[in-house]
């Protein structure tokens, strides 16, 4: 069913983020995975992963259009 597939995705997000080698980086004062980043802000995850893992940006500058 729908629900099913949807159930494991998010289960298999949630499995992704708790990984010991899940990057990390802090915004407002929390930590995040590049993925709860992007869920949190609505910013695409490749672009905040290539902004702040490869171009160094910070996070707040990675989030801008």
């Amino acid at each position: 069913t729908r629900f099913a597939v949807v159930a494991m995705r998010q289960a298999a997000a949630e499995q992704a983020n708790n990984r010991k080698n899940s990057r990390r980086v802090e915004y407002q004062g929390r930590e995040y995975t590049i993925r709860e980043l992007s869920d949190l802000t609505g910013a695409p995850y490749a672009r905040l992963r290539d902004r702040v893992l490869k171009l160094g940006w910070s996070v707040e500058r990675a989030i801008q259009p």
